[in-house]
């Protein structure tokens, strides 16, 4: 008996595009199909990957929150959806603020 399968064809698309998804690819009988043993179809997982969110990048650092002594200032990032789609469940880990302290001149007392 002849193997009369045709060379698979390319992977299709993955289903998601991201959490766990899956893509096919397919043969064609070019015989009769007593010729022809075994899958038609195959499937492999794709797109493992979280669906969460990712970070922009940080905003520049604010001004300090006082003129004089001992302050902070901070600066912020947003989280971006996944391809820049809106995905289910997205959320990024982490802070999105960042502090520091800063200190300005001196405070002067007044009598």
């Amino acid at each position: 008996m002849e193997d009369a399968w045709s060379e698979w064809g390319p992977w299709s698309l993955c289903s998601v595009e991201c959490g766990g998804g899956t893509q096919y690819r397919t043969r064609t009988c070019e015989g009769r199909p007593d010729d022809c043993a075994g899958q038609q179809k195959m499937s492999r997982p794709c797109n493992l990957h979280s669906c969460k969110g990712e970070w922009s990048c940080w905003t520049e650092w604010s001004q300090c929150s006082v003129t004089c002594g001992k302050g902070f200032r901070q600066r912020t990032r947003h989280c971006l959806a996944v391809n820049n789609r809106q995905v289910e469940g997205t959320g990024c880990e982490g802070p999105f603020v960042s502090q520091e302290p800063c200190e300005m001149p001196p405070c002067q007392l007044k009598y």
